[in-house]
């Protein structure tokens, strides 16, 4: 199996908004395995919706540095194609949004020999301007690597793994659409390690990436 793993880093902000917010637009410490997916579909300027290329791709990842995020107060225009004269009549109410100041993640992407080869120079070579969240929120990515990849049992992880364990955010993410992007599943319970790594209570099946351990989903 082959394996690519890079440094996905914004330039000034990015913005993970979890599905279920209203009034108050909350923001994933860290981007959902279908953001990465997108990502990746992006790079090789494959349709939104394609939904068998986005099944192949096994997604890991670990935050390298994430802040607290920022509120700021926002309005939203309801209907901006039937102005009337006054403007004001359009607003909704003020909420409040968060985002992420200059994140900076590690993520580690697995699958067959052909498909990383495509992905790599699509990375390389996008197809169209890579962004991730919004798509004002431009990316740079860094230190691209290709290489063989192995699955291994460990008692430590480099990446955020499914389970509760100590000194980790406990969080489920958006995992994958199904019913043709009609549901959106999410994972099972992860751990997200801001220290760098996670020691485990028994030895779990990852992937080798060089020397870091990683769950792909």
């Amino acid at each position: 199996m082959r394996g690519i793993r890079f440094r996905l880093e914004t330039p000034y902000f990015a913005a993970f908004r979890k599905p279920v917010s209203t009034s108050a637009l909350d923001t994933y410490p860290v981007p959902p395995i279908t953001t990465i997916k997108g990502l990746a579909a992006c790079a090789l300027g494959m349709k939104r919706d394609d939904f068998e290329f986005l099944d192949e791709v096994r997604v890991g990842l670990r935050p390298v540095y994430v802040e607290k995020p920022v509120k700021e107060k926002a309005l939203l225009i309801k209907n901006a194609l039937t102005p009337k004269d006054n403007i004001k009549a359009f607003w909704s109410s003020p909420f409040w949004r968060d985002f992420l100041v200059k994140p900076s993640y590690l993520v580690y992407v697995g699958g067959s020999d052909s498909l990383i080869d495509e992905l790599l120079y699509g990375l390389q070579n996008p197809a169209r301007p890579l962004y991730i969240g919004q798509s004002d929120d431009m990316v740079i990515i860094e230190d691209l690597v290709a290489m063989d990849i192995e699955r291994v049992f460990s008692l430590v992880a480099h990446s955020i793994v499914e389970g509760i364990y100590p000194g980790c955010e406990l969080m489920k993410l958006p995992l994958k659409f199904e019913n043709d992007g009609n549901t959106l599943i999410y994972t099972q319970t992860l751990s997200i390690p801001y220290n760098g790594e996670i020691r485990l209570d028994s030895e779990k099946e990852l992937y080798k990436f060089g020397d870091e351990y990683v769950e792909l989903f």
